[in-house]
């Protein structure tokens, strides 16, 4: 089905097996331009993400553990939606999540 914005205000692409599991009426559900602007300028694969992961550097160029995706200070900087989404798997929005925060980190910067 693609990308949908739910009332709820949370972005999350659906696949096309996949039902409409949003809890608001499909009335309510619009396309999110700004999540398929987003999905276009990270669809990068799926390794730049484990790399990502794997890496002991931030995105702010200060040590972080690997398997974690940003240090503690950089990480505690984002809002606490942003840090709980940043656990979702690949594939099921950790991607979105990722890129989120590295926006949130350079506006906030």
């Amino acid at each position: 089905m693609g990308i949908i914005k739910c009332v709820n205000r949370k972005c999350r692409y659906f696949d096309a097996g996949e039902p409409d599991n949003c809890s608001h009426p499909l009335g309510q559900i619009q396309v999110c331009i700004d999540a398929i602007v987003q999905d276009v300028t990270v669809s990068k694969s799926k390794n730049f993400y484990l790399d990502e992961l794997r890496s002991n550097q931030c995105v702010c160029e200060k040590p972080k553990k690997p398997k974690h995706s940003f240090c503690p200070e950089c990480f505690y900087k984002l809002p606490r939606d942003l840090q709980v989404d940043l656990y979702l798997r690949m594939r099921e929005g950790y991607e979105e999540a990722y890129a989120a925060a590295v926006n949130f980190l350079e506006e906030s910067a």
